[in-house]
């Protein structure tokens, strides 16, 4: 099946505000607002290639362990907004930034994001729009691993972010309110387009196009003032394209029963968690030992705390299934996140977090990562225009399965960044 490309529209102008003349204009009269910032950031990164291990010395063009490098990043970005009456918003924005590694050239690239994005109302009802495109300037070739084991721990997903590609997503969604009832479609759309070479010699890690499309429907209802409890359904499709012009065996579609429950249960909490089991038809070329009639258990959770006037809590909980973007197989990836925001003034904040990010690969792929970070940043305003940040993260590897040592590494990130809002 052949990759489907996006072009998705952006609005790209030079910036005039318009604004009302008075409050009854407002309700008729289009409003235009155009923003822009630049940012700069200086990083230092202990471990750029994310290996710890000397690469075995026949691997030829292995990647070297514990590579440090400072890096720098400077950024823009420009959005319009478009309101043509109240109930509808338009938004379009371009956001540029070019990356350069002083002692890993090899990863130097330049970012292009796009996105589009739109709400409104049709009566009663109400409706988002999103899509979102990034191209990846950088460099075509895939890393070399030699370390016991292969490839590093969830396939390496910096060094990935910085190969040329192409991503896009796409959301929709409608809600329709019945009294105490609501029913709301949804449509969604991924695409993973890599533009790397791939290549049979040992230890070069390919990438792999995928994408995935689902579209479904919600059923809800209202069980107090600002609480829903929801009832979904969902089918769709996932394709994982060519390696080496051989097609995947781990195509398959897809259905989903879920529940949850979304809005503001207490004044101090809100949060939006659906959750169920997915099950999934296969290709009977799928390989000896894959489950092809496993069940999947889906999960996309998030909930907000207020802690107080001055403290935020954020958790969120992540599991699904994909192809994986580094060989023919099919994984679950598995998120576990939590943030705690506290604000000393106007001025000052900080933020403490941590994060367990998992990959499991049913057999016969057999492997079994997981990257655990703790972080921490330090924010400061001098304006309302301008303002820093200092931070700091630390990961940390672990792979489940025996004698792959080599795709475990550690890696230390210290960042300072200057955000400016003209």
């Amino acid at each position: 099946m052949k990759l489907l490309h996006h072009v998705l529209p952006a609005a790209l102008a030079l910036g005039i505000s318009f604004g009302p003349a008075s409050a009854s204009e407002a309700e008729t009269s289009p409003v235009w607002k155009f923003t822009s910032s630049i940012a700069a950031r200086a990083t230092f990164d202990s471990n750029v290639y994310l290996q710890d291990q000397r690469p075995d010395a026949g691997i030829a063009g292995a990647v070297r362990p514990r590579q440090e490098s400072f890096a720098s990043s400077l950024s823009a970005a420009v959005s319009l907004d478009y309101r043509p009456h109240r109930d509808t918003s338009l938004s379009a924005s371009y956001a540029p930034e070019a990356s350069r590694y002083f002692s890993a050239r090899s990863e130097d690239h330049r970012l292009h994001r796009l996105s589009f994005n739109g709400s409104g109302r049709f009566g009663a009802a109400t409706w988002s729009l999103q899509n979102s495109g990034t191209w990846i300037d950088g460099s075509a070739e895939g890393p070399t691993f030699g370390g016991i084991g292969g490839i590093t721990a969830m396939g390496g997903i910096p060094l990935r972010d910085r190969r040329e590609a192409y991503i896009s997503r796409h959301s929709f969604r409608m809600q329709i309110p019945q009294e105490s009832w609501f029913v709301r479609p949804v449509a969604s759309a991924y695409v993973h387009d890599f533009q790397t070479v791939q290549s049979r010699r040992a230890g070069y890690e390919n990438y792999l196009d995928r994408q995935e499309w689902t579209a479904g429907v919600d059923l809800g209802r209202k069980v107090g003032a600002k609480t829903a409890i929801l009832a979904g359904w969902r089918m769709g499709r996932q394709d994982q394209l060519r390696l080496h012009g051989i097609d995947s065996p781990y195509d398959s579609r897809l259905r989903r029963w879920l529940v949850g429950v979304e809005g503001a249960p207490a004044s101090w909490l809100q949060c939006a968690v659906l959750t169920g089991p997915e099950t999934r038809d296969y290709p009977a070329a799928t390989p000896v030992g894959f489950k092809r009639d496993k069940v999947y258990w889906w999960i996309d959770a998030s909930a907000t705390v207020t802690a107080g006037p001055r403290d935020i809590c954020t958790i969120s909980a992540r599991r699904f299934g994909l192809p994986a973007f580094a060989s023919q197989s099919m994984y679950e990836d598995i998120t576990y996140e939590m943030n705690w925001r506290h604000r000393f003034g106007d001025r000052l904040g900080t933020v403490l977090g941590f994060r367990a990010y998992g990959g499991d690969w049913p057999g016969p792929a057999c492997r079994e990562d997981w990257i655990l970070t703790p972080s921490a940043a330090v924010q400061y305003a001098f304006s309302r225009r301008c303002g820093l940040e200092l931070a700091y993260v630390l990961d940390s590897t672990e792979s489940r399965v025996p004698n792959t040592s080599g795709r475990e590494y550690r890696r230390q990130l210290a960042t300072f960044s200057l955000k400016f809002t003209p």
